[in-house]
């Protein structure tokens, strides 16, 4: 699809320009359609001479020294029923909301750290469940940076 490519272009055009160090790219994915543009931002942003890191969330350590040695995080995810994250990924979401949460984790942990959150998705879905995946994870980044 061709708004699928500019889509693409336009946000792997938004690593091109940070440093040279890896961008790690998680996706989150219930029926294959987060994880397939994954790959394809990765295949897009490797092509220019960038190291990327593809993880689904679901085999990530739950480690935010891991997560805060990356500069570059790009977050691929789509939405799943009532407006929740993948079944698979359901535990990192909440690790990362707990984590953001929690008054002994330090703030300032992933403030070195860029981010770019990608929602994916499904007008069926009513207006308050939208990306709702994306739009809760996005400010558990914020808040840890």
């Amino acid at each position: 699809h061709k708004s699928e490519n500019n889509k693409n272009e336009s946000i792997s055009k938004k690593f091109e320009t940070e440093s040279d160090a890896t961008l790690l790219v998680l996706y989150a994915s219930q029926s294959g359609t987060a994880q397939r543009l994954a790959n394809k931002l990765r295949a897009k942003i490797s092509s220019s001479n960038i190291n990327v890191d593809l993880y689904s969330m679901s085999s990530t350590p739950l480690e935010l020294d891991w997560l805060a040695s990356y500069e570059r995080i790009l977050v691929v995810t789509s939405t799943y029923e009532g407006g929740t994250p993948p079944e698979t990924s359901k535990i990192f979401f909440y690790w990362l909301l707990d984590c953001a949460n929690d008054f002994r984790v330090n703030k300032a942990l992933l403030s070195n750290t860029s981010y770019c959150v990608f929602g994916i998705g499904n007008s069926v879905y009513p207006k308050q469940n939208f990306n709702k995946a994306a739009k809760t994870i996005a400010p558990a980044f914020d808040a840890l940076g």
